[in-house]
């Protein structure tokens, strides 16, 4: 969902969690139902709240479900707002979320972390190198271990992601 693509972009920067979910719950997500006209229609709220419910992605999928599923009557132009908002959520905290855990992963190469790296890094991981020699996860974590590679710095900055599909990404910088 858009705001589940928001919500992985924070939760990616978040470095103590501590209490951070429980803030979000109580100021963000039960506010956001009861003011995205979830339960009650927007136009029941003053004016001078409704822009709580414009931003929220919870009601750009509300109002557009119920278009969508028993016809409620919004313009064809409001309907495309809905989706480009939804779109829009979606790509820059899907985008946001993978610079963060990126970030996250090259900051335990630099710094050596092997255990975090194996946490951050998938099982079916094929780390392919310039010379088109491949390595699967064990290989590429023994050659880290054993100090074969050796991370000094990342410019996360120019690197680029190229999605192939479901499983392969692409990423070059």
């Amino acid at each position: 969902s858009a705001f589940g693509a928001v919500m992985l972009a924070f939760a990616g920067n978040v470095k103590n969690e501590d209490h951070f979910f429980t803030f979000v719950g109580r100021f963000i997500i039960q506010p956001m139902f009861f003011l995205s006209g979830t339960f009650f229609p927007l136009d029941s709220i003053p004016i001078y709240l409704r822009w709580i419910g414009w931003i929220s992605p919870l009601w750009h999928a509300t109002d557009l479900g119920r278009y969508l599923t028993y016809g409620h009557d919004i313009p064809v132009s409001l309907v495309w707002v809905h989706i480009l908002f939804l779109v829009a959520m979606i790509v820059i905290g899907l985008n946001l979320a993978i610079k963060a855990f990126e970030k996250e992963r090259y900051q335990a190469l630099v710094n050596g972390d092997i255990s975090k790296t194996t946490e951050l890094i998938s099982n079916d991981l094929l780390y392919t190198h310039s010379n088109l020699n491949f390595e699967n996860k064990e290989a590429y974590l023994h050659a880290l271990k054993t100090g074969k590679y050796k991370f000094e710095s990342f410019d996360t900055d120019s690197t680029h992601y190229v999605f192939l599909n479901k499983k392969t990404v692409i990423a070059a910088g």
